[in-house]
C-alpha cells in the first residue's frame, strides 16, 4: 500500500521532495507514512560534569537507543541562532524605581547589552516511526506525491495503531533521558508547526508569524512558501544561504565533553544533526560481514601490491563485529551533520571553515563540504527527514551513544536583575533571589586587579535598580563603595571614637520581644556572642551563657520603657545574684564591660542609637576603626543597627561584607558569620561575601559556615591556590574552570568570571559600558580627572558629569 502513495515526475519541484503530509494528534506524519514526535529538551551541561556523571549521562542514552524498535530513528537538532536580543528587550521593558541617575544607569547598560551579538541554542529530540517493510538502510532521496484522494479516511486504522506505537516509543526514551538528566518536553502542534515554519521560511518567519494549520491541505503546501535555489555549492532559501558540512570519517575516539564543545567553536547561525537509525540487526551484522569480505576481496585483488585501505576496511569490520558480540551491543546506522546559514556568502564560507576545523578536533574526525548534496542535508535537518543523509556510519551502541551527547550551558534565571554576556555567547540573567536557590547567600573570590570590584559593585548596582523594595547594606574596610553610594543617594556612614554616630547593640522592644512577651531567642543568642566577643573569650560555657542571657532581661527590666544601652547591661551583671561561682563570673563580666562602657569606646557604643536606616542603600565603613578588637564588635552591632531594616520582610536585603573576614581568625568569628546567615534565613536576606584570598578566607574560623551557606559562588582569575578551592567545595572539573580564566586573550576588553549557581554552572564575561566603568571606578587618575571636569562644569549634575565622561570629555 505505501508504494502506491508515490508517484515520480520526471523534474520534481523541490518541495515535493518534503515528507510533510499532516500534523495530527500531535505527530508529524510523513507521506511515506513516517511518524514523528518533537521534543524540547533541558539538557545537563557536559563540560562542568565529573566523568561518573559523563558515563552515567553516555549510559542512559544508550538505554534509550538499545529500547528503540526495529525501523525507528532518534535525531537530535541542536539548533544556534545569533538572535538573542529579544532577552535584552524583555529585560528592558522590566519596571523599576523612579529617578534621573537610576534610568541613566540601567539605560546605560541596555545601550551596552544591545550592542553585543548573542546568540539561542535550543536541543531538540526527534522520534520517527516508519511504515512496514521499511528498509532504512536503502532509503534515499526521492519524490513525494500522494495519489489517493482522500487518504485519511482510508488510513484511519493505521493512524491509531502507528500513533499508540510512538507513543510506546516516546514513553521509553523519556525514561531514559531522564536516566541521563535530561528533560524531554513534547512540543504542541502550534509549536512544532512554528519550528518547520521557522526553518522554511527564514526570512518570512522573523516578522510573520505561521498561518493558522488547515487540515485540509497538506502540511507542506502550507509551510513551504518561497522558491528554492539550489547551487553546487549552496542551497538559498528565503534569502538565506545554506551549505552543509558533513562528517565522512568518524573520531579515533570521543567522549561527552569532546562533543558538547562542538557546536561552541561554530560561528554563525546553524543546525548540528545527529541522527541515530535502529535497524534489523540480522541485517546490519551481514552489511558488517559484507563490507568486510568485499574489503577482503579488493585488497587480494593485486599480487604485486596492497590495497591498505581495503585492509583498513576489512579489519575495522572485524572488529566491529567482535566488539559488538562480546559486549551484547546492537549496531546503528548513525549520521552526523551541520547545515550553516547566512545571508552573506564570504561570511558563510568562513564559518564552513571553521566548522570543518572543530570537526576535525573531535580526535581527528574528517567533515566535509558535501556539494551537491546540500538540499538532501538541508531536509535531513528537519524531523522526519534524517534518512536522507547519504553519508552514514556503521556503528555500536556506545558510539552512538557518545555522538548523541545531549548538552547545553545554562540560560539563566527567568527574571534577573543582572544580565550579563555569557562565556559561551549567551545573554545570561542573574536573580540574587532565585527560587531554586536554596540558600540566597553568595561568595565573591578574586585577587587585586581582576575585577572583582567592579563585579561586586555591578551585582549590588543592578540589583538595587530592580526594585523599590531592595535594599543594599554594605560593610566594607577600605572605601571602595564610597563613590557608587553618593551617585545613588545612599547614606554612608565611617564609625570614630569622636562621637559622631552612636550604634546600641539593645533592640527596641517592638523587635526584641515576641507576642508573648518573651525575649526573642535569636536576640539572646545575638548577645551572647557580643558579650563573648567583648570580653576575648575563644568560648562560653553554658553557665555563661545563662548569666548573660538572664542579664540581658534584667537590663531591659531596669530600663522600664526605653531601650536599654551596655551600661543598663554592666549594672545587671554587677547586681546579679546567685552561687559564688555564678557571682564571680558575673563580676568578671561586669568589670571587662568597662573598656566597652566607660572607656574610649564608650562614646560609639554605650549611648542610645543615633542612626536611623532610612536609605535603600548604606555604606558602613570601618576604614578609620584602627582597633583591630573593635571591628568585629561593630560588625556585630551593625546587625542590631539595621535590624528594623531587616525585620521588614516584604523588602528584600543584600548584605555585602567586603574584606570583613580578616577579623574572624578566632572561634567566635564562626559564630558571628553563622549569625548574620541565621538573619539572613529569617529576614528575607541575602549575605554576599566579597574577599580576595581563599587562603586568607579558609584561615579564618569562619570559612566552614561562609563555604556551607553560600549556594552562589563567583571566582575570579586567581593567578594561582587553585588547591584550596577544593575546601570551597568546587568540584575538579569546575577548579580546572577556574583555571582557565587566566587565558584569556581579550583582558582588555573584559574579565571572566566562573559562576557557580547553587547546581548551575557557567562561565560569564565581567564587561562593562563606559558608563558603568566611570560609575564604578576608584582610580586615583580617574577621581582627579572627575573632579577636573566637575571644576570646569559646575552646573552639572551628576548624569551629565557622567555621560560626560563616559564619552570621553576632558577639563
Amino acid at each position: 500500500m505505501t508504494r502506491d502513495l508515490f508517484q515520480t515526475r520526471r523534474e520534481p519541484c523541490a518541495h515535493n521532495l518534503l515528507n510533510l503530509w499532516a500534523l495530527e494528534d500531535g505527530a508529524l506524519v510523513g507521506v511515506d507514512l513516517q511518524y514523528t514526535k518533537l521534543f524540547r529538551l533541558t539538557c545537563p551541561d557536559a563540560l562542568f560534569a565529573s566523568e561518573a556523571e559523563l558515563e552515567q549521562h553516555a549510559v542512559a542514552l544508550g538505554r534509550l537507543l538499545d529500547g528503540l524498535p526495529e525501523n525507528c530513528t532518534a535525531q537530535l537538532i541542536v539548533r544556534v541562532r545569533w538572535d538573542a536580543g529579544s532577552k535584552i528587550e524583555e529585560y528592558a521593558s522590566y519596571e523599576r524605581p523612579e529617578g534621573d541617575m537610576l534610568r541613566f544607569i540601567v539605560g546605560a547598560r541596555v545601550d551596552f547589552l544591545r550592542k553585543l551579538p548573542f546568540k539561542r541554542v535550543e536541543h531538540f529530540l526527534a522520534l520517527s516511526t516508519y511504515a512496514e517493510k521499511t528498509d532504512l538502510m536503502k532509503l534515499g532521496l526521492r519524490p513525494l506525491a500522494l495519489k489517493v484522494p482522500d487518504l485519511g479516511r482510508e488510513l484511519a486504522g493505521l493512524h491509531e495503531r502507528r500513533i499508540e506505537g510512538l507513543r510506546k516509543v516516546c514513553a521509553t526514551a523519556s525514561a531514559a533521558l531522564r536516566d541521563a538528566k535530561v528533560a524531554a518536553l513534547p512540543l504542541s502542534e502550534a509549536e512544532s508547526l512554528a519550528f518547520l515554519y521557522g526553518r522554511l521560511n527564514p526570512a518570512l518567519a522573523q516578522h510573520t508569524p505561521p498561518p493558522p494549520l488547515r487540515k485540509s491541505a497538506t502540511l507542506r503546501s502550507q509551510l513551504a512558501l518561497n522558491a528554492w535555489d539550489c547551487g553546487f555549492d549552496t542551497l538559498t532559501v528565503d534569502g538565506h544561504h545554506h551549505r552543509a558540512v558533513n562528517l565522512v570519517v568518524r573520531p579515533g575516539g570521543l567522549d561527552g565533553r569532546a562533543m558538547a564543545a562542538l557546536a561552541d567553536q561554530v560561528p554563525g547561525d546553524f543546525d548540528l544533526v545527529i541522527a541515530v537509525h535502529s535497524l534489523s540487526q540480522e541485517k546490519a551484522q551481514r552489511e558488517v560481514e559484507w563490507n568486510s569480505t568485499s574489503a577482503a576481496v579488493i585488497g587480494g585483488l593485486s599480487m604485486f601490491t596492497r590495497y591498505h585501505e581495503a585492509d583498513l576496511k576489512c579489519e575495522d569490520a572485524d572488529a566491529l563485529l567482535a566488539h559488538v558480540k562480546s559486549s551484547c551491543q546492537k549496531l546503528y546506522l548513525m549520521s552526523c551533520h551541520l547545515v550553516l546559514r547566512d545571508v552573506d556568502l564570504k561570511a558563510l564560507t568562513r564559518s564552513t571553515d571553521q566548522a570543518i576545523q572543530a570537526l576535525r578536533r573531535l580526535d581527528d574526525a574528517v567533515g566535509v563540504v558535501d556539494d551537491m548534496n546540500h538540499l538532501p542535508l538541508f531536509l535531513a535537518s528537519l524531523p522526519g527527514h534524517s534518512h536522507l543523509n547519504p553519508r552514514a556510519h556503521l556503528v555500536h551502541t556506545e558510539a552512538a551513544a557518545r555522538f548523541l551527547t545531549m548538552s547545553s550551558g545554562w540560560d539563566g534565571c527567568p527574571w534577573p536583575q543582572f544580565m550579563t554576556p555569557g562565556d559561551d555567547g549567551k545573554a545570561l540573567g542573574i536573580d540574587l533571589f532565585s527560587p531554586e536557590l536554596t540558600a540566597k547567600h553568595s561568595l565573591i573570590l578574586g585577587v587585586s586587579g581582576e575585577g572583582k570590584s567592579v563585579l561586586t559593585n555591578s551585582l549590588l548596582t543592578s540589583f538595587f535598580s530592580a526594585d523599590e523594595s531592595h535594599n543594599v547594606i554594605v560593610i566594607d574596610d577600605g572605601g571602595s563603595y564610597r563613590r557608587l553610594c553618593g551617585l545613588l543617594g545612599g547614606q554612608y556612614l565611617e564609625p570614630t571614637l569622636d562621637g559622631t554616630y552612636a550604634f546600641n547593640p539593645f533592640l527596641a522592644r517592638e523587635y526584641a520581644f515576641d507576642e508573648a512577651g518573651r525575649l526573642d531567642a535569636d536576640f539572646l543568642s545575638f548577645m551572647t556572642l557580643l558579650v563573648q566577643l567583648m570580653v576575648h573569650k575563644a568560648d562560653l560555657s553554658n553557665n555563661q551563657k545563662s548569666i548573660i542571657q538572664r542579664c540581658v532581661l534584667a537590663a531591659y527590666e531596669s530600663g522600664k520603657s526605653r531601650t536599654p544601652i551596655l551600661a543598663d547591661l554592666r549594672e545587671a551583671f554587677r547586681a546579679f545574684r546567685g552561687d559564688e561561682e555564678d557571682e564571680a563570673l558575673a563580676r568578671s563580666f561586669y568589670k571587662d564591660l568597662d573598656l566597652w562602657t566607660e572607656g574610649t569606646y564608650g562614646r560609639l557604643l554605650n549611648r542610645p542609637g543615633t542612626f536611623d536606616a532610612a536609605s535603600r542603600f548604606i555604606v558602613f565603613d570601618l576604614n578609620k576603626m584602627t582597633q583591630e578588637d573593635l571591628k568585629p564588635v561593630l560588625l556585630l552591632i551593625i546587625k542590631s543597627v539595621i535590624h528594623p531594616k531587616l525585620a521588614d520582610k516584604s523588602l528584600r536585603k543584600v548584605i555585602a561584607l567586603d574584606e570583613v573576614w580578616k577579623f574572624l581568625r578566632e572561634k567566635a568569628g564562626a559564630d558571628l558569620a553563622a549569625e548574620w546567615y541565621k538573619t539572613g534565613r529569617r529576614f528575607n536576606a541575602a549575605v554576599m561575601v566579597v574577599t580576595q584570598s581563599a587562603e586568607d578566607l579558609l584561615a579564618s574560623k569562619a570559612a566552614e559556615a561562609i563555604t556551607h551557606n553560600s549556594t552562589v559562588k563567583w571566582i575570579l582569575n586567581l593567578g594561582g591556590g587553585y588547591e584550596k578551592l577544593a575546601d570551597l567545595k568546587l568540584s575538579a572539573e569546575e577548579i580546572e574552570a577556574v583555571k582557565s580564566l587566566g587565558k584569556n586573550v581579550d583582558r582588555s576588553r573584559f574579565r571572566k568570571v566562573f559562576l557557580r549557581f547553587g547546581e548551575r554552572k557557567a562561565v560569564i564575561r565581567n564587561q562593562l559600558s563606559p558608563t558603568e566603568y566611570w560609575l564604578y571606578t576608584t582610580d586615583p587618575n580617574d577621581v582627579n580627572r572627575e573632579a577636573a571636569l566637575r571644576e570646569a562644569h559646575p552646573e552639572w549634575g551628576a548624569v551629565e558629569l557622567l555621560r560626560a565622561l563616559a564619552g570621553g570629555a576632558r577639563a
